[in-house]
């Protein structure tokens, strides 16, 4: 889903809407395994589902060329597959106020996603660890096998275009 900023008294169709699709890199597919009561992907496992479904990548760049402006967040969960926003999508990125990334060995360390966000200019607001393979007892690590990085982008890509977040 993506979301266009609004005003705080739209209602929630009037500043998103949904496109679907699986975003990746130009020419490639995924599959996905239906099962009786779930859908599944993964880079790291092979799945065996009841049926499998797939779908061509659409690379991010090439989705939102025809949406204008800044947004406001964009979450990346993509089961270490992020690393190729970074590598391949930043001008994308940019674009995005504020955004949260899931880290995923070896595809991406923690340390990793942390330096490819400062090296962009985002600010790093946070981090946190995830409890698999992880003992969270130890506190939060860019170190741990799976986390979350959280950040914002202090200068859009087009915030000169399109208006400040409404405060209020």
């Amino acid at each position: 889903m993506f979301c266009h900023q609004a005003s705080s008294r739209a209602a929630l169709q009037d500043c998103c809407a949904v496109r679907q699709g699986v975003i990746g890199s130009a020419g490639q597919t995924v599959d996905f395994h239906e099962f009786r009561y779930a859908v599944a992907s993964g880079i790291f496992s092979q799945q065996r589902g009841e049926k499998v479904r797939r779908y061509r990548t659409t690379p991010l760049a090439d989705r939102l060329k025809t949406e204008p402006g800044v947004f406001d967040v964009i979450k990346i969960d993509i089961e270490g597959a992020g690393k190729s926003l970074f590598d391949q999508e930043m001008p994308v990125l940019q674009r995005f106020r504020f955004g949260v990334c899931e880290w995923h060995p070896p595809m991406m360390a923690g340390r990793q996603l942390h330096a490819a966000g400062t090296g962009a200019g985002f600010e790093v607001l946070g981090f946190a660890s995830q409890w698999i393979q992880y003992d969270l007892r130890r506190g939060d690590s860019l170190a741990s096998p799976l986390g979350m990085l959280w950040w914002r982008n202090p200068v859009p890509v087009g915030a000169a275009t399109y208006p400040a977040a409404a405060s209020g």
